[in-house]
């Protein structure tokens, strides 16, 4: 059992998996996330084909031709957003519950 565990590959990112709409997350390098759903899967969908098929089942809607310069743009869309999640901070907005302020 531990041998199985010893073999296991631990994916890293590529550039060219910005195709099928997954980007690095923010939080671990080694763990995949869709840009559409903004969600962050396992290390084991980092495959290609994994990918691939989450894209085809997912995203009948946008056009193939197209795609890499639509996930292109919602990468910079959520880093940006990411950025001013992180300059809003929870300690104001905490503070102003505890006093009962709007």
């Amino acid at each position: 059992m531990a041998s199985a565990d010893a073999k296991k590959k631990c994916r890293q990112y590529s550039q060219e998996y910005l195709k099928f709409g997954f980007i690095a997350s923010f939080s671990n390098e080694t763990m995949p996330m869709c840009l559409l759903y903004q969600k962050v899967f396992s290390n084991d969908a980092m495959k290609p084909s994994k990918m691939k098929d989450h894209l085809e089942k997912g995203f009948t809607l946008i056009r193939k031709t197209k795609i890499l310069c639509f996930f292109e743009v919602l990468k910079e869309k959520i880093r940006n957003q990411s950025n001013l999640k992180a300059f809003f901070k929870a300690p104001a907005w905490g503070s102003m519950r505890r006093r009962g302020k709007p």
